[in-house]
């Protein structure tokens, strides 16, 4: 199985996969560990149906930030009303197919604003998530949304907002400076300065 497999049979992020997988912590949640050592080997086809939260809570964000259904539909293959049913809970399973794909569409959108304002309207009268109130929990059921994290945009340097909610994720869990810019391919520098700008550690369940 791959780690994108087990994340979805476990319901856990795949980069708790990833870092289970590659022995990067001295320790892992509790929680986390019961749900990928519940995991039996298989293969996770396509048409197999998965929780929707996770999908659920990208789309969520990506309308908080203006993209809104006709987008999310160009960025996925989605038909604009499957993307709305999975955005207002309709939904509770997804294809396996359609979270990945909702993955791959939320890293494109994810760093630049879109342009519907009816989108955002809709997002502020459910009082959805932004991105950057969502570290790697964003595929745990029990995870909980940072409040009080507005959005910022991707600025020409590159230094977005869902890169500081990486950052912050690592950090809570002990990494170093060296060991955050190798996993995201990034200088230490870059790390650096994005750390002394004050980065708070997303919520997490706590460990047992």
């Amino acid at each position: 199985m791959s780690c994108s497999q087990i994340s979805i049979a476990a319901g856990v992020s795949r980069a708790s996969v990833n870092n289970a997988r590659h022995g990067r912590n001295p320790s892992l949640n509790r929680t986390i560990a019961q749900k990928i050592l519940a995991v039996r080997p298989c293969i996770v086809r396509p048409t197999d149906r998965v929780p929707s939260h996770g999908t659920r809570r990208r789309f969520q964000a990506l309308y908080t930030i203006g993209h809104g259904p006709t987008g999310i539909t160009a960025a996925t293959g989605l038909t604009t009303t499957g993307v709305q049913h999975i955005v207002y809970g309709t939904s509770a399973v997804v294809t396996a197919a359609t979270y990945m794909s909702a993955r791959a569409a939320y890293r494109q959108l994810v760093t630049t604003p879109g342009i519907s304002a009816k989108a955002k309207a809709s997002a502020r009268r459910h009082g959805w998530a932004p991105p950057t109130a969502w570290g790697s929990n964003i595929d745990d059921p029990a995870g909980v949304a940072e409040v009080n994290s507005p959005y910022q945009p991707q600025s020409a340097n590159g230094r977005d907002s869902m890169r500081r909610a990486e950052i912050a994720h690592l950090l809570s869990l002990g990494e170093s400076v060296a060991s955050i810019a190798r996993q995201m391919r990034a200088n230490e520098k870059y790390i650096g300065d994005l750390i002394s700008q004050g980065l708070a550690a997303p919520s997490y369940e706590a460990a047992a």
